[in-house]
Order: C-alpha cells, then structure tokens, then sequence
C-alpha cells in the first residue's frame, strides 16, 4: 500500500510496551491527524536496535513482540503502521536522510509529533531542536509532547521492564495502562493435568525475548476465539515431571 498520497501525520519510535507515555504521545498523533483531515502513522522498528547491535546479548528482553506492539497499536485506533527492518542500512542513515528518505520523499508527511526524550539517526544526532531545523527545511510541521512522570521517574519501558524483573505486576500494570499479556501459542504437554482432573495448556511465547513475569502463580484472564475466560496461570520449572530445568507456562482455564 502507498501512503505516500495519504500524507498521514507521523511519529517514530520503538513503542515497546505502548506503555502510558507512548499513549499520551498517540493522543497527541490522533489529535494532530484529525487538524489535519488526514491518517495517523506509526513508524516503528523491528529487531529493536539493541538486538541489531548487541545480537549476542541474550539477557535484553523485550515488553512485546511486534505482533503484540502490532495488535495494541490497532486496539488504540491508530490508522497506519510502518515497520521498518532495523538492518546495517537503516542504522547508517545520519537524522537528515531518514528524514528525507522516509518521512519527507517516503510519506509526504505534513506533521510529526515526538516526545521530549526522542532521538534518531546515526549517533542519535536527530533531536526535537535539530527535527524543528528539518521541518524549517522540508515543510512540515512538529509539535513535542512533554514527560510523562510516575513519582519521581519518567514513565518509559525500562521502568516497566525492572517492576517485571522486581516481581511487582501491580506496578507495571499501572505504567503499561493495561494488564501485561503475552500473545501464544498452545502446544501438546505431557497431558498430566488432564488425567488428575486438572487439565492446563501449555504456552509457547512466539518471541524468545519477551519478558516473562517472575516464577509463580496468577490469576489471568484468557482471551480465545473473541471470548474471555477466567484462568490461573503458572510460570516456573517443573522438577517433579521433568529435571530439565527448561521454565514452564500453563494456563489452567476455569469455565470453558
């Protein structure tokens, strides 16, 4: 599909998570799309750029794959998604050319709209001050979305992500604006639960670097098929069914 005649209203990022800043942002993109009388666009970046430049660090993980990022941004009624692949080329790209090659010859955007703390390009050069030069240049218009603050800390992914490494759900709930999810699959288990009377699925996560709550129990809510369920899940090693060591998900669904 060409976007180029629809001249939508853009901002960038990653948006992992779209956690309530990013929400906050995307208020604003709406906002500025609907002046406009035109499309609100997403452009975001798949592997996350961590992954591009540290790929053998396995201990990054991420709030959501880009089926997850992918499926809330539509919840959030955005109109347009643009997934760029993260590559050498698109690293190497200085603020000046991505903005030329994608927002300017790419999309013919009239406006864009960025958070305070956005960089871009190589060397992160691309700031809201050196955006505004751009804008001057090529004509379109910018407006900046101020901090989003929690206490004393700015609202962002790594916060969500350290409430998830503490164990603190709750708090991570509160940031994300949401109950944290993962998007899975089903796979065939060792069908134990079936014979005590128990029966669970197992879940496959479809992306090895999504963040996995703490080893325990919770109680979730299971969405399948455009019905919602009530169910406990739990996360954790199974050492009385396999020494394996390999960390488990079962999702037990109360009424089905």
């Amino acid at each position: 599909e060409s976007l180029k005649g629809i001249k939508p209203v853009v901002t960038t990022g990653i948006f992992d998570g779209v956690h309530l800043g990013h929400q906050k942002l995307l208020t604003l993109l709406k906002e500025e799309a609907a002046k406009h009388n035109t499309s609100s666009l997403v452009i975001t970046f798949w592997p996350h750029p961590f992954v591009h430049f540290k790929p053998d660090d396995s201990s990054f993980r991420l709030l959501m794959s880009i089926e997850e990022k992918a499926m809330k941004l539509s919840e959030l009624a955005i109109d347009h998604l643009l997934i760029l692949p993260f590559d050498k080329e698109l690293a190497s790209l200085s603020a000046k050319e991505f903005v030329k090659q994608i927002i300017v010859d790419g999309l013919n955007a009239p406006f864009m709209v960025v958070g305070d703390d956005h960089r871009f390009g190589k060397g992160q050069e691309g700031t809201y001050e050196f955006l505004k030069e751009l804008g001057d240049l090529y004509g379109f218009g910018l407006s900046e979305l101020g901090t989003l603050t929690n206490g004393n800390s700015r609202v962002s992914s790594t916060f969500v992500r350290s409430c998830l490494d503490a164990g603190d759900l709750a708090s991570a709930n509160k940031l994300l604006g949401y109950s944290y999810y993962i998007l899975v699959q089903v796979e065939t288990g060792n069908q134990i639960g079936s014979k005590i009377g128990f029966p669970t699925a197992n879940i496959k996560c479809c992306d090895g670097r999504k963040q996995i709550p703490q080893d325990g129990v919770y109680v979730v809510s299971v969405e399948w098929n455009g019905s919602s369920y009530g169910g406990m899940l739990n996360i954790g090693t199974r050492p009385t069914i396999e020494n394996t060591g390999r960390k488990s998900i079962e999702v037990h669904i109360f009424e089905h």
